[in-house]
């Protein structure tokens, strides 16, 4: 079955160039255009479509509020946000409404092709997975357990992929990945991770700052290698099945290429992380 899309966007140019890269990609179809954000949620609710771009400033209503009233109405679709925006709060507030990825405008067609096989991919495993759950895990009392393990054993399978089983900080990132879990199940509020740190740090029973400091510091060194790793699978072939999954999933892309660039000339800038990015790539992969 065909996957589905809808765009928001007042840029009738940039609506097209990406109904043609769904097209020219096979990616699926375009169920509706708009190009305010006047009634967006609603149209986006009678369509239903599988993933949902959208502009972050839109006329009328901006795409972040639209986001939280299809978060509101239980939409099951996965939304990207494009935008010129380059301010990092505001990217990390667009995550925090609960989009799947954020891509920079002007848009890139390899990037944007990559992000929404990525998104398609989602869509098809959480939908196949929650079928799954609802037909066979019929025993209450063992479905936290069993619900742990499939969360575990999907992180190391990501974490493999990566090159990082063995890594130093990789015990750090499982944890806080877990905690932020946690975090979502107990409470709807945004977290920040500074307080995810804190919170691991105080489960160790170091709850000083200089340990937080070291464990953001592992963290962000695991992330670099696996950013390493990334674009030395690039450089080695551009449409490897790991460099097209993950590449834009965990990365912004320009830094991806910007290490490429690095790896082959070593004078070159090494492309720069983005530690929340990373983490919430890396959930938008776990069934929960």
């Amino acid at each position: 079955m065909d996957k589905t899309f809808l765009i928001i966007d007042s840029d009738p140019v940039v609506c097209n160039m990406l109904k043609q890269l769904i097209h020219n990609n096979n990616l699926g179809r375009v169920v509706c255009i708009l190009h305010s954000g006047e009634s967006a949620a609603g149209e986006v609710l009678f369509y239903q479509p599988d993933v949902v771009l959208l502009d972050m400033t839109l006329p009328v209503m901006d795409g972040i509020t639209i986001v939280h009233q299809l978060n509101s109405s239980n939409f099951t679709g996965k939304c990207v946000m494009l935008s010129q925006v380059s301010d990092r709060q505001m990217i990390a507030h667009a995550y925090e409404s609960g989009i799947l990825f954020f891509l920079n405008k002007p848009i890139h067609a390899v990037e944007v092709v990559s992000i929404l096989r990525s998104a398609i991919e989602l869509v098809h495993l959480k939908r196949t997975m929650n079928t799954i759950r609802n037909t066979v895990l019929s025993m209450p009392n063992e479905s936290e357990t069993l619900q742990s393990m499939s969360i575990e054993t999907q992180l190391n399978t990501i974490f493999r992929d990566l090159g990082l089983i063995g890594t130093a900080g990789i015990e750090d990132i499982q944890a806080v990945l877990l905690k932020i879990i946690a975090h979502r199940r107990e409470s709807p509020a945004p977290y920040q991770l500074k307080q995810i740190y804190r919170t691991v740090c105080l489960s160790r029973g170091k709850d000083t700052d200089a340990a937080q400091r070291a464990l953001e510091q592992r963290i962000r060194r695991t992330i670099q290698k696996s950013l390493s790793t990334i674009a030395q699978i690039g450089c080695a072939d551009y449409y490897d099945s790991v460099f097209t999954e993950y590449a834009a999933l965990l990365f912004d892309f320009r830094q991806v290429q910007q290490e490429m660039k690095h790896i082959r000339s070593p004078h070159e800038e090494q492309g720069k992380i983005n530690t929340k990015k990373f983490m919430e790539g890396i959930l938008s992969r776990i069934t929960m």
